[in-house]
This record gives C-alpha cells, structure tokens and sequence, in this order.
C-alpha cells in the first residue's frame, strides 16, 4: 500500500492538486484500514504506523478538515495508550513524584515526538537519574506531546468543520474539552489552549455550554480561559447563554456564583432588560414549581424519614433549620446545626402573593411553636423537648397532605404575581433559540397552571411566544435535571451518528427529543411532548373501557399466592407462568390498532414502534438507564414512536440498589413484544438493534459517555463507564 502511494505522482504526472488529493485520501483510508485491522489490539507500533501515515497526509493537506479530525484523532488513541502505560509504570515503579522531576522549558531541554527514546542525550542532561526515573520522566513528556497535537488537530477541524456533519464536529469539541478539563494544567498545554482557542468562533460553543458552565469553577488558569469563551459567547448569542448562567447564580455557590455574575455582566453590558428578565423569570419559576406546602411536606417527610432511619439527628437539624429559614423566621447565620454541603436549594415564603399570605395564617403559628421546642432540646438534649417539636410538625405535615390531595390548578396570579405582569419580553422561549434565525421571544404566561396528580406534581405551564404559538412545559419541582439535560445532549449526539450512517438514516432511525432547562438542582422546565401518551394511559384505558381490573395481574397473584414473597424461586416462575396464560397481553397492540385511521397508517406505526424501540434500547443499554416502568415510556399517537422520560437512574443505579434491584438491561416485556410485527423480535427489531450496535453508526462509543458527562460536576457515572 505505501509503494502504491508514493508512485501516484509516477502514474499520473499531469495531475497536480488532483494527484495531491488522492494521495490523502488514500494515505487516510491506509491508516483507517490499519487500525481497523488491529482495534482489538492497537499497541504502540500500530499506532504509531498510523500517525505516521497521517502526519504525511497532514504535511500534504493542512486546510483539509478529513486531516487534522484524523490527526486529532489518531493522536487521541495515542495519548489514552500512553496514559495507561504511564498507571502502569507508576504502579510497579512507585513513583509517586513522578511529576516533580519531570524536565522543565527552563532547562532547555525538548523531546523529539518521534525520538523520545532517545535516552543518551537524557544521561547527559541528568546523570543523578535512575533509569526508571528516567522512563517516566519520558512517559509524562510523551502524554503532554500527544496532548497538545491532539487539541491543535481538533481546534483546527472545528475551524474548518462549517461543511461537515453535525455529529463530527460535536464529538470533536466535546473531545476537546475532555483534554482541557483533564491535561489543561500541564505544561505546554495551556499556552496552546491560549493561543488557539480564540480560532473557534462563539456559534460552535453553543451546544458544549452546559459542560463549560459546570467547569467555571476550576483552577485559575483553565477558569480564565472559561470566563473568556464564555464572554466570547455572551457577547455574540446573549439569548442562548442567559438562561444557563442565571441556573448557574441557582445552583452554584461561592467562586462558581462570582464567574456567573461576571458572564451575566457582559451580557446586561449589551441589554441590561435581558438579564434583569431571565432573572426574573428564573426566580419566579421556582416559586411556581414548588409551593410552600409542598417545600414543608417534603422537607417534614424527609427530616423524619433521616431519623428514624439512621438516627442522625444532625441531619434531622439541618433539613429542619433550611425549611425556617425559608419561612424568614431564622437569620441565616443562626444555624442550630451545620446546613449539610448537599443541601437542595429552597423557595423562600415571603409575604407578598396570596399563597405565601395564605400559608403563614395557617401554619405560621404551629411551626413557630416548634422551633421553639427545637431550640429546646438543642440546648437541654432532652428527647421529650423533640417530641414536643414533632407533636406541631407532624399535625402540620398532615393537614398539609389533605390540602395538597385537593390541588389541581394554580392560578398564577396568587403564586407568582410577577410572572402574570410580564409582558413582550426580550427574553426568547426556552429552547427556541437558533443563530441566524428570528429570535420567538416571551409574549406573556398563562394565567392558570395545571397540577398532575403525580408523587412530585409536575405543573403544566403555557408560555405565549411572539409568533403566536402556544408553547408548552412541563415544570419540575424536587428533581435535579442537569442530568435529563446532558442525557437530551448525547441522544442528540447520537441522532447526529444515526443520521450519517446510511442504512439507519433511511430507515428513519433516530430518538425522541425534548427541551430541558434547569432552573436549579431541584427544580426545572421541560419541553411538553404533544400527542403522546404513557404505556400507563393506554393499557388503563383499554382496561376500563372492558371493565378489567387496571391491577389484575396483581390481584391474580395475590389470589394465587397470598404469600408470594415467601415462594421459593421455582414457585415464583410457575405462578408468573399461570397469570400469563390467564391474561392475553394484547393491550397496547390492540390500542396502536385502534388509534391508526387506515390499515396503511398502522402499519408504518407498529414499524416506527419496533424500530424506535430497538434504538432505545440499545442506547439505554449502553447508558445504564433503568426505571423503565410504563409511566415512563411513552407513545407517539400520530407517529407510533416510543418516546422515553425521566433519565433520574442512569449508569446501571437501578441495578445496584438494595431493594428491588433491576436485573435486566432493558425493558422487552411481552406486551411490548406482541406490538412488534408477526416474527416479534427476530424481525425488524434484531435488525435495527444490531445495526445501531455496530461500529460504523458510532453509538456503540463509550466514548461519546465520557465526553457528555465526564464535565458533569454532579455526575456520579464514572466508576460505570470506566468499569
């Protein structure tokens, strides 16, 4: 293949710029072929057969972007190789200060890229260094090498990626930022980041905001280069960047709350009524999301449940100091015990809406009596002081139950007054933002808010754009949804994969997606799916309309086994056995039958249905997700498409907790079986998922994990994708 290359020129002599392109490509696809060939075992000497088939055709081709993505790349796979090579030096050499003798600039002393082995030059230049000293010295030179070759290849094909699909340069800025994030430090590595970073213009940070945000935090030197692109950013698309960073102000607390407020300046610099809305607006939202009712209720359980699970009356204290303090009736530097570090943000009761006003006539008078106890019993420890305290509490807690059982609609004007008066914003709708588009922006709010009668009850808001249209959210309260946000981010990232790959492009192979904003790490909006309804819905109103108990699974193993935990697993599986052949499992099929107008439309839903389940499955394989129970799956009336929510219990969560564990990768059920074609999984749904699952879609990358979440600073999935 290389002596086929190099006589390109010898063949086609008339050829110039022609004969200098085909000898790229073929110089590409040589290296593509090569670690194909060996990607179950890509050592040192095939990586390195690659990259120097890449530098020729980079030396060749330096405006092309299918180069430097290469070249990133192929110096990726390098770097991780050494890096493992670098914990596995260190473990059997014990090297724990490794780093510290490490050359310095000052000592005028380089390592070739393709020479580090050179080991006599080292002796002369350090003669008191053992030999295993020396290598590591190497290896960390090495990893800072492929470090910055890596980040200028993917800074330069973000530049010239304009053209290129969106997947591509989506996973090339996420890659980048995982090497700023981690080797952002090093030597040599920040002056590149410095001096290249400013080439990437502020619409391609667009879609990596969230990550940049969760890192403003940092050390001072990558905070620097962060609080500048998000400047850049900021002052280029205000609209896109308002609404994240008045969540930061929400969430964060000290440095990341003081970065905020710098980027928020450099946006109220060009229109101080933005920012002063989005505050607003973000401010309100969580009063809206999260009643005082609801806060205290919450908050009571919670306090009760901590202690008289564990005991720890600590904890007990603080949960119970935040919520007085929310009331106004503690001074926030009176703190009975230390406020825990997770401690969830809280909506404060003041005493201007009606609800607020309504609340504090109620209870006021109740929960001040018990913290008149508390107080008591921190100082004298006397448990009949605390019993005292929860005598009031627990009569609060549940006159506070039967109110919330009768809520169904709010009307904003009682909740959130200044919500109601907002009028014409500058500030756009969530989620609606594009460069280069006309900007929808807040026309006014409802005046009614809908309550779900859920565990959290959700509230279902309506916002009037400038264009006329309703648009719908769902707002979330007692929920963090930075994690639904970054999971919507890689479903994105994924649909991006599915779209250049031919065979699943046209079969129309992609996952439903929705707008998520965090407003704080309890609360948030989400974009309302229209025309869809939970498996829940269908299989309970197919059950009604036939008088068929909604429970009847159920009941039949209640009638069967009234002791069925007390079954040994045997036992189990014959009476699970028994209820299926009593019961048909045809509610959904027979639901997707009934709600399609025509023969034809049926037949593209269930193929919808079976190809969009197959997607998801596979993708929440590889994401760990669980919780998959009927309430949270949902079904496209118009399409057939099955469209997945709350992402709470991602990286295998369901799996490892004590009661109930989840022992299945994903959820193939029967009813979902029998809503598939007549060969059930081995047709459609064997085919799409294998296709999804192999390496020319790009999904199967656990890489595209890594890169999403691993700049999630509450991201507790590390352990499983590293597992």
């Amino acid at each position: 293949m290389s002596s086929l290359i190099s006589t390109l020129p010898k063949f086609f002599p008339d050829l110039k710029d022609e004969s200098r392109e085909l000898k790229v490509a073929c110089l590409l696809k040589r290296a593509q072929w090569v670690r194909i060939l060996h990607e179950d075992n890509l050592t040192e000497s095939v990586l390195n057969e690659v990259t120097a088939s890449v530098k020729e055709a980079r030396d060749l081709a330096t405006d092309q972007y299918s180069v430097w993505h290469a070249w990133a790349v192929t110096n990726y796979y390098q770097l991780r190789l050494a890096d493992s090579k670098e914990s596995a030096t260190e473990d059997s050499t014990n090297i724990s200060t490794r780093k510290e003798h490490a050359v310095s600039a000052d000592d005028n002393f380089n390592v070739d890229f393709y020479d580090f082995f050179n080991l006599k030059k080292w002796k002369a230049k350090r003669r008191n260094v053992s030999f295993a000293n020396l290598v590591a010295v190497a290896e960390v030179d090495l990893v800072t090498s492929y470090v910055i070759e890596a980040i200028r290849g993917f800074i330069r094909s973000i530049v010239l990626g304009k053209d290129q699909p969106v997947a591509n340069v989506l996973q090339d800025t996420l890659r980048l930022l995982t090497l700023w994030f981690s080797y952002g430090t090093r030597a040599g590595v920040f002056q590149i980041l410095d001096s290249e970073l400013d080439s990437i213009s502020a619409e391609e940070w667009l879609s990596v905001t969230p990550q940049l945000i969760a890192r403003i935090h940092m050390k001072s030197e990558i905070s620097r280069l962060l609080r500048k692109i998000l400047g850049k950013v900021a002052a280029a698309h205000p609209q896109a960047l308002v609404c994240p960073i008045s969540v930061a102000l929400n969430t964060g607390e000290g440095q990341q709350c003081r970065l905020a407020s710098d980027v928020l300046q450099v946006i109220s610099q060009q229109s101080a009524q933005l920012v002063s809305e989005a505050t607003v607006v973000s401010t309100e939202l969580l009063r809206v999301a999260i009643s005082p009712h609801e806060l205290w209720h919450e908050g009571l359980e919670r306090a009760a449940h901590v202690y008289i699970t564990t005991q720890d009356s600590k904890s007990m204290l603080s949960i119970l100091h935040m919520l007085h303090v929310a009331m106004g009736d503690v001074p926030k530097t009176y703190n009975i015990t230390a406020p825990r570090k997770d401690a969830e943000a809280v909506s404060v009761v003041g005493n201007t809406t009606l609800r607020d006003v309504s609340f504090r006539y109620d209870y006021g008078r109740d929960l001040s009596a018990a913290f008149g106890w508390l107080e008591k019993y921190c100082e004298s420890g006397s448990l009949a002081d605390l019993h005292q305290a929860w005598e009031f509490y627990y009569s609060v807690s549940k006159r506070i139950a039967t109110q919330l059982n009768s809520l169904k609609v709010l009307e904003l004007s009682h909740v959130s007054p200044k919500l109601t008066d907002l009028k014409t914003l500058l500030l756009a709708v969530p989620g609606t933002y594009r460069p280069g588009k006309d900007v929808i922006r807040i026309a006014s709010f409802a005046t009614s808010v809908d309550v779900i009668r859920s565990k959290q009850r959700p509230r279902k808001m309506v916002i009037l754009g400038s264009d006329g249209v309703e648009y719908r959210f769902l707002l979330k309260g007692h929920e963090d949804l930075r994690q639904d946000e970054r999971v919507m981010q890689l479903f994105g990232l994924i649909n991006a994969c599915l779209e250049n790959n031919r065979y699943t492009r046209k079969r129309g192979c992609k996952i439903v997606r929705y707008t998520v904003l965090p407003l704080s790490n309890n609360s948030g909006l989400i974009g309302w799916v229209d025309n869809c309804d939970t498996l829940n819905q269908l299989i309970r109103r197919y059950r009604e309309e036939r008088g068929v108990r909604v429970d009847v699974e159920q009941h039949l193993y209640r009638l069967k086994a009234q002791e069925f935990d007390k079954l040994t697993l045997i036992q189990k599986i014959e009476v699970f056995r028994q209820v299926q052949e009593e019961t048909c499992g045809r509610e959904l099929s027979t639901m997707l039958w009934l709600n399609s107008k025509t023969s034809d439309a049926w037949v593209e839903r269930r193929g919808n249905f079976t190809k969009s389940l197959a997607v998801t499955s596979m993708v929440g394989y590889i994401l760990g997700l669980g919780d998959r129970h009927p309430s949270n799956l949902m079904l496209d009336r118009v399409t057939g498409r099955v469209v997945h929510i709350d992402f709470g219990d991602c990286f295998e969560v369901a799996m490892q907790r004590s009661k109930f564990p989840e022992t299945v990768p994903f959820r193939l059920t029967r009813m979902l079986v029998l809503c598939m074609e007549a060969s059930g999984i081995e047709g459609t749904y064997r085919s799409t998922a294998e296709t999804v699952s192999v390496q020319n879609t790009g999904v199967h990358d656990l890489d595209l994990l890594n890169i999403v979440f691993i700049s999630f600073d509450v991201w507790s999935g590390y352990e499983y994708i590293t597992r």
